[in-house]
């Protein structure tokens, strides 16, 4: 059963990587600025809990410009700062833990409720899935895709 879990968290994240599954920044017929400001907060959250630091304005601009102007969608910079050196010796110092925390917040802008956390720390306690599979579970869910959605931001499958 263990084995099966790991080849459907396989497959799942195969298929994501395959169908190039993005959240493209889209911008607002209005005008008004609360898509900037999720992007803004978004990337400093990254910066908090994936760096342990807040951002400098240069590196705040270059991100949130790579989201508004399309260059880079919110999950290739996710993605970045994730995979990065600096977040690995980070996240190979925390426990399983605060790892799910960190994860609800920077990615869904929450703290984590009780059942959420109970359920993807028993996944990671138990070795049923890594560290890289449930950062790539918060991508795909459906709440990340409604926060973007509702921040103007649009996930697409091919650009």
């Amino acid at each position: 059963m263990r084995n099966l879990k790991k080849l459907v968290a396989i497959f799942l994240a195969a298929i994501m990587l395959v169908l190039n599954f993005n959240v493209v920044f889209a911008e607002g017929e209005d005008g008004s600025s609360s898509e900037e400001d999720f992007v803004y907060a978004f990337i400093e959250r990254l910066y908090v809990n994936m760096m342990g630091r807040d951002s400098d304005d240069e590196g705040r601009e270059f991100w949130a410009n790579q989201i508004k102007g399309g260059y880079l969608s919110g999950n290739e910079v996710a993605n970045h700062f994730y995979y990065s050196a600096e977040f690995r010796t980070i996240s190979a110092n925390i426990d399983n833990n605060e790892f799910v925390e960190r994860m609800y917040n920077t990615l869904l802008g929450r703290p984590s409720d009780p059942d959420g956390f109970d359920y993807w720390t028993s996944l990671l306690d138990n070795n049923l899935y890594t560290r890289d599979d449930i950062y790539l579970f918060f991508l795909g869910s459906a709440e990340w895709r409604s926060i973007c959605e509702s921040n103007n931001i649009k996930p697409v499958f091919n650009r």
